[in-house]
């Protein structure tokens, strides 16, 4: 699985040693969660990726209008 858009910077833990953090896109964040080594899994990550994002836009536009 191949991760666009990844950041990987030095962030301190609570004990304030530094370690290497990955930060991850949204899209990122659900297709780790979504992970598979199959190489099926990739399309349909996409489509579930983006359905995920619009529906969550979608929700708070409504929520925003109140």
């Amino acid at each position: 699985m191949k991760l666009a858009n990844t950041q990987t910077q030095m962030a301190p833990t609570a004990q304030g040693k530094l370690l290497p953090t990955i930060y991850l896109t949204e899209i990122d964040m659900y297709r780790y969660l979504m992970r598979s080594k199959r190489e099926e899994a990739d399309e349909f990550q996409v489509a579930i990726c983006n359905h995920i994002v619009e529906v969550r836009r979608k929700y708070i536009t409504d929520l925003e209008m109140f």
